[in-house]
């Protein structure tokens, strides 16, 4: 069997069991990584994960879980442990059923196939990376890049069959000007177009050789102006507190 055959057969296995709500997703994950250290690459590696996640209601009694060891001989095992559980939890003050479909999707946006595909292009852009931050003033670099592929693959019985590709190259990347001054920055993408590894060599750099020689400042209230990757580290949190899992 298709490992993305698995959440219909999840499904199915549910309801048989005695779910009235069930969904299950199945998310395939390929990444490719790079770390490096004192401006010299030292680890290159790939690594594949599968995870199932698994959602039962039942007699206004949910469950929720994630399973790492996806295989069909495992679908009838997690089929049953979700129902106990569920049916052993306290009933939900609030419960909803899963909505009823048919639905309508907007048309999947083409991902960047060349991020899957890549491997020694990925050393390239660290030193890409590593030569922008030595060219404003930094001393060594380290950071780690990531090339990732995901393909989601979900199941309801609200009749929701639908599967979604995508692709990320991320790379974090830290300058140090001296042994207390440093510098971080990032460049994040869903396409080659967008990522840039230079910018986020250059500008950690930056943010190192400014941490050059700092001054005592006089305790009190100041007003602060966040940079965008502070921002959007606060807003990251706020998100997920706003998501219904």
């Amino acid at each position: 069997m298709n490992l993305e055959e698995i959440p219909k057969l999840a499904v199915e296995k549910l309801v048989k069991e005695g779910a009235e709500d069930a969904a299950v997703s199945l998310t395939s994950e390929s990444v490719k990584t790079v770390r490096y250290a004192n401006n010299e690459v030292t680890t290159i590696y790939a690594m594949s994960t599968n995870k199932l996640s698994v959602y039962v209601g039942v007699d206004e009694r949910y469950f929720y879980g994630e399973f790492e060891k996806v295989d069909p001989e495992t679908v009838d095992y997690i089929a049953k442990r979700a129902i106990e559980i569920a049916k052993a939890s306290p009933k939900a003050k609030i419960y909803a059923s899963l909505p009823k479909g048919p639905f309508e999707y907007r048309p999947p946006k083409p991902y960047d196939k060349r991020i899957a595909k890549e491997e020694e292009e990925l050393v390239d852009y660290v030193s890409r990376a590593i030569n922008a931050s030595l060219e404003v003033g930094a001393k060594r670099c380290a950071g780690i890049l990531y090339a990732t592929y995901v393909k989601r693959v979900l199941c309801t019985t609200g009749g929701v069959e639908a599967a979604d590709e995508g692709t990320i190259i991320e790379l974090s990347h830290r300058a140090f000007a001296n042994g207390e001054a440093s510098g971080h920055w990032v460049s994040c993408s869903k396409s080659m177009e967008n990522f840039n590894p230079e910018e986020a060599g250059r500008r950690a750099a930056e943010v190192a050789v400014k941490a050059l020689n700092p001054k005592q400042v006089e305790a009190g209230k100041y007003d602060v102006i966040l940079a965008p990757m502070i921002f959007a580290n606060l807003v990251s949190e706020m998100a997920m507190f706003a998501s219904a899992f």
